[in-house]
């Protein structure tokens, strides 16, 4: 203004200079046309994408750039609704050939009737519950994943399965040694010797407490059986998440994993809380098979339940073992 100038020049003073230029906006590295078929897609959410790979933020670079030319070679997906990893697993031919998997769905796979991420229940049927409690078991059933598992309804402290596994769930033959609970009018059953908590889902008054153990023996037995026999045939990516009061070290996690892998080449999804610089929906990769996911919140209550963050997990985690066997 000319009145700060003539104050100026009264007191001397130099004029005030004038303020820098704006930087130029960063230089873009991708195909102008690719850039346009993304953003028209509506299949890449720049924040989702910067929470969710690792360097991105720190590039430099515009997060669609990003994508385009570094993350999905990494097998870094451009939003909830777009499977990278997946894609490329489930679509050889584009693999093979080396093309982006997004633009290839947008401009051609869609059109051939491909689709762009997993169907959520066979997700889901890829990953095993280790019984911490329901929590995971209710994430499954919401999207339609039923397989049978052992411990999807039960509850137990780390110590308690940890021994389990080392002695094969031998426990779980002598129902003469276990015990009964009622809660909310549904027969629970106790394994004293692994502190483990099973639901039964039957209800009181369908059945005499009397019949209770003969009917979940047989039906223990054979979820055991199974159970042994998943461990002992198939790679699984096995899910634990803190218990209550627990809170399990990456040590504790390690001594997990060694205990399944004394069945076969296992992977453990061990879900924590969300932290600082892990944001919930967040998985690192601790390495030879060991990650860590992050959620907002535990709660067994299906109608609390942060179903999309679990979902979430389970897709990184699809991609981080993907990656692993290229």
């Amino acid at each position: 203004m000319a009145w700060r100038d003539a104050l100026r020049a009264k007191l001397k003073l130099r004029p005030a200079p004038p303020p820098p230029p704006p930087p130029p906006p960063p230089k873009r590295l991708a195909d102008s046309q690719d850039i346009q078929d993304v953003e028209q897609s509506g299949l890449f959410d720049p924040k989702w994408y910067v929470e969710h790979t690792p360097g991105a933020a720190q590039s430099g670079l515009d997060p669609l750039d990003h994508y385009l030319t570094i993350g999905w070679r990494q097998g870094y997906s451009p939003s909830p609704r777009f499977d990278t990893a997946w894609y490329l697993g489930r679509n050889n031919d584009v693999a093979a050939a080396g093309l982006e998997p997004l633009l290839h769905f947008v401009r051609t796979g869609r059109y051939e009737g491909r689709s762009g991420q997993q169907p959520a229940d066979a997700l889901f049927d890829s990953f095993q519950s280790l019984g911490a409690d329901c929590e995971f078991a209710f994430v499954q059933r919401h999207f339609g994943s039923d397989n049978l598992n052992l411990l999807r309804f039960a509850s137990g402290p780390l110590g308690g399965l940890m021994t389990a596994l080392e002695q094969r769930l031998a426990a779980l033959l002598t129902p003469q040694d276990w015990q009964i609970d009622v809660m909310e009018g549904e027969y629970h059953i106790l394994v004293p010797a692994y502190g483990m908590r099973f639901h039964t889902d039957v209800q009181t008054k369908f059945l005499e407490a009397d019949k209770i153990l003969a009917h979940e023996g047989r039906r223990l037995g054979y979820l055991r059986r199974k159970f042994l026999e998943d461990l002992e045939e198939d790679a699984r990516t096995f899910v634990y998440k803190r218990f209550q009061s627990e809170r399990p070290s990456a040590t504790d996690m390690r001594a997990l994993l060694r205990s399944l892998r004394r069945f076969g080449p296992h992977r453990l999804l061990w879900v924590a809380g969300a932290r600082t610089r892990h944001p919930p929906g967040t998985v690192a990769d601790l390495g030879d098979g060991l990650m860590r996911g992050h959620v907002d919140h535990f709660d067994v209550r299906p109608d609390h339940i942060s179903y999309d963050l679990w979902q979430t997990l389970c897709r990184e985690a699809g991609r981080i073992r993907a990656n692993s066997h290229r």
